[in-house]
């Protein structure tokens, strides 16, 4: 008894000892007359528990508006990025939980980015949109070709043109629009994501090239800056024509950018060690001429 009387004692020290139960109790019954009222008449005709109000309570009192879904509001605690839904099942309402498909799309986005840890939209252009790109006659094309594809996913987009003229700009509005819209991306700097690629081989990577190549075959949109500045080594230029296919295959956009003209690309890749097997560019560019509308962007380096 003593060893009890001892702990309520320190309860008592710990807690305000002038707690108004009855305030408490009567803001709660405030609360919950509030939110039977506003059901009823929502459902006249269903039955409405004390349980579902407590669970309809208890679920609005976690969730708050959410960045990553367009400020609807998602659960911050227990069951992160769910939302509630109320319906009425046989004359009875019940409450049902489920995913945000926003939040879900971010989770799903943000696993990929994860994934290629140097396949992320460059940070120099994060939160851009086409109000922040300065549309000139030299890139009035492109710009329409951008927005193109954009709201037809199926159409792929080749630009080229001197360096500094926007084409990584205009890639990266690209891909933000369809993240926007929830879509995933990849967007990969192709030297690094062949080098990436080429890390799978070390024996502490967490990740296989089977399973880096799977996501670079199903992410809705893939785009390759700067193709035609890789290493022309056999391995590379092997990687990339698999990736390029696997794409085309599938019937899956890419959005590359490059200094070069096809053309100039193909003969780039073409430069392998084995002559035999000389022509692994053609096969890359044919295939991107089937998949890509080519725009050329005009101007000079926008970064002098």
């Amino acid at each position: 008894m003593e060893q009890l009387s001892n702990i309520l004692a320190s309860l008592m020290m710990k807690f305000p000892t002038d707690i108004d139960i009855d305030a408490i109790r009567a803001a709660n019954k405030a609360r919950r007359e509030a939110t039977f009222k506003r059901f009823s008449e929502l459902y006249p005709d269903a039955f409405i528990s004390e349980q579902f109000i407590f669970e309809v309570q208890l679920a609005e009192s976690e969730e708050k508006p959410c960045e990553n879904c367009k400020s609807y509001p998602c659960s911050k605690t227990k069951n992160q990025g769910w939302r509630h839904q109320v319906s009425n099942e046989d004359g009875v309402l019940v409450i049902r939980f489920g995913y945000c498909r926003y939040c879900r799309q971010f989770l799903r986005q943000r696993k990929i980015n994860q994934q290629f840890k140097t396949a992320k939209i460059p940070a120099l252009y994060l939160g851009k949109s086409f109000a922040d790109y300065e549309k000139t006659p030299d890139n009035e094309k492109a710009v329409r070709m951008s927005k193109f594809v954009i709201d037809n996913p199926d159409n792929g987009l080749y630009l080229y043109g001197k360096p500094g003229t926007g084409k990584t700009f205009l890639a990266a509005i690209i891909a933000q629009e369809y993240i926007k819209r929830g879509r995933t991306v990849v967007f990969a700097d192709v030297p690094s994501l062949l080098d990436q690629l080429k890390s799978t081989f070390n024996k502490d990577s967490d990740e296989t090239i089977n399973n880096l190549m799977e996501t670079l075959s199903a992410v809705d949109l893939l785009i390759l800056d700067d193709i035609g500045t890789e290493s022309t080594t056999e391995w590379a230029i092997e990687r990339l024509y698999l990736i390029v296919n696997n794409r085309y295959t599938e019937g899956k956009p890419i959005i590359a950018t490059a200094n070069y003209k096809l053309e100039q690309v193909a003969g780039k890749l073409n430069r392998t060690k084995n002559s035999e097997e000389n022509v692994t560019g053609n096969r890359i560019v044919s295939r991107l001429k089937q998949i890509c509308k080519v725009v050329e962007i005009g101007g000079n380096d926008r970064r002098i």
